[in-house]
């Protein structure tokens, strides 16, 4: 009885352990899959983010603060201005080079993904691995990371 017990543990942990190193695995193919362009700047810069580049250099340099955000494609609707100023802290730390914003980008995009693993991971650790890596492996991710 005892070892019919510890034989069901032992292929519960086994499981658990997959997944934990599929995860990580996967997570770490990901941050690199993204960092590795960025390396040699690659990455859009269009004029979407040349104008909050501009705004949030204003905000740094200029000490503007600002009460509203960026423009939307509706005229009149903007959005709010926290866009901006969670881009201040690695504006500042890069002396405004766009790739440090875009690592910043990354590492929270990552950070999510790592939210979405050990959220689901306590109850259903199948699940967890399934959707943190679609979440991580989705191109259209891949592309929103680095925008």
């Amino acid at each position: 009885m005892i070892k019919k017990w510890q034989k069901k543990v032992s292929e519960a942990s086994l499981r658990v352990n997959f997944y934990q190193l599929s995860f990580w695995v996967i997570f770490s193919f990901s941050f690199i899959l993204k960092v590795l362009p960025i390396l040699n700047y690659n990455f859009p810069f269009t004029t979407d983010q040349g104008r909050d580049m501009l705004d949030i250099r204003d905000i740094v340099v200029g000490h503007h603060l600002r009460l509203i955000g960026p423009t939307t494609s509706i005229n009149g609707v903007f959005l709010g201005p926290g866009w901006y100023y969670f881009n201040v802290p690695p504006f500042i730390l890069g002396q405004g080079d766009p790739a440090v914003l875009v690592y910043w980008q990354i590492l929270f995009f990552q950070l999510a993904a790592l939210a979405i693993w050990f959220f689901y991971y306590h109850h259903a650790p199948k699940l967890g691995l399934i959707l943190s890596v679609l979440f991580l492996l989705s191109p259209a991710m891949f592309y929103q990371s680095r925008y």
